[in-house]
């Protein structure tokens, strides 16, 4: 009798692994506006006022540095500034370093805070444009 060779059955693959995604603590989450879009204001006032200091830092690289930055620079002193303000807020409670260790692992929070700095800078940097060329009077 000859030997048949049957071929294999359909070769089923394990899910991919890698690392777990963490549980990140509920104080980290991010509240959307009511316009569907991240805002400074509806964050907790930690948050709030780590933002805000990370926007006044990137706005001393523009008064000291370079008033007139290309984008790619300018988003980049953003970035740093949130970077740098969120390892100093970190000290200062349990909520912000949960904070700055989902912003330092999760790429996709940190641009949701990135552009609420940004967002934020746009304005100021344009009010500050319109104080400085208002006249005294208006």
């Amino acid at each position: 009798m000859p030997h048949t060779v049957q071929p294999p059955g359909p070769i089923i693959l394990p899910p991919a692994l890698g690392p777990p995604v963490p549980a990140w603590p509920a104080i980290t989450d991010l509240v959307v506006g009511r316009e569907g879009h991240y805002q400074q204001s509806d964050q907790i006032p930690e948050v709030q006022a780590c933002l805000r200091a990370a926007v006044r830092r990137a706005n001393a690289n523009l008064a000291l540095l370079d008033g007139f930055p290309d984008p790619r620079r300018k988003g980049q002193w953003l970035a740093d500034a949130l970077g740098m303000e969120l390892s100093e807020c970190r000290n200062a409670s349990t909520n912000m370093a949960a904070v700055d260790d989902r912003a330092r692992h999760d790429v996709q929070y940190f641009n949701r805070l990135l552009y609420m700095v940004t967002f934020v800078a746009g304005i100021c940097r344009f009010a500050i444009a319109i104080k400085k060329f208002t006249p005294d009077w208006w």
